[in-house]
């Protein structure tokens, strides 16, 4: 039985890096394709991040994925913004010393991205799309570390914010990223499984976040109990 216990554990041990080449993001990022910039291309202003440039940022996101998808590059500077949805096949790079303030009203909670596909403003629909998801997708810093900074806020009831929420995504990189906390509610990056309510999922293509690295990324001054990450549901994720 002790020979039997000794070859299971050396084959597990044996067999981990195998199961790590499938556990990680695959490139697809064409350095050849498309390539748009948020600030020449779509007038995003660099204005020390005091005015609200979310429907810029979408916008452009938007217009990048119809294009087929491609690379879509956010200049040094501070900006602020939230309730980012990525596309499937965009790629966000973010310049080296870029600063992020979240758009976050008071006695709110707020995510700045979205790694999902994002919900129908109809509610009745909703059920319809709750297969749907984005593949594909990254946020990485381009020529250096980028910094989500919302270490201004007190921890205040009511209120949290996160860097980066995954749920319904296949195939994501989060990269270069460092978050600056002050002890508020809620890790830099969660990973989450679908919202839907069905118990017959199985058959799915995607139910949690799939086949992602997230990779030399930093959180600093988190809560305790929280901190960078947490996955409350994914599947082949790998961190490095």
């Amino acid at each position: 039985m002790r020979t039997a216990h000794v070859l299971a554990i050396a084959f597990g041990l044996f067999a981990m890096p195998m199961a790590r080449v499938h556990a990680e993001y695959k490139e697809v990022m064409d350095p050849n394709g498309l390539t748009k910039n948020l600030r020449t291309d779509y007038g995003l202003v660099d204005d020390g991040g005091r005015s609200d440039q979310s429907a810029v940022v979408q916008k452009a996101i938007d217009a990048v994925a119809a294009s087929g998808g491609g690379r879509l590059i956010l200049p040094r500077g501070t900006y602020r913004f939230a309730g980012i949805y990525l596309r499937s096949n965009v790629h966000l790079l973010v310049e080296g010393g870029t600063v992020i303030k979240p758009q976050w009203p008071a006695g709110t909670k707020a995510v700045v991205f979205l790694l999902d596909a994002q919900p129908p403003a109809d509610r009745k629909r909703a059920r319809q799309h709750e297969r749907d998801f984005i593949e594909n997708v990254s946020i990485r810093g381009l020529r250096g570390r980028f910094v989500v900074d919302y270490s201004d806020r007190k921890p205040r009831r009511g209120e949290g914010i996160r860097a980066v929420l995954c749920r319904m995504v296949r195939n994501f990189l989060i990269a270069d990223m460092d978050v600056l906390d002050n002890a508020t509610t809620y890790c830099g990056i969660t990973l989450a499984p679908t919202r839907s309510t069905r118990d017959d999922v199985d058959e799915w293509e995607v139910t949690r976040p799939t086949n992602g690295t997230i990779r030399n990324c930093r959180i600093f001054n988190a809560s305790p109990g929280y901190g960078l990450v947490q996955p409350h549901g994914a599947q082949s994720v790998h961190f490095e």
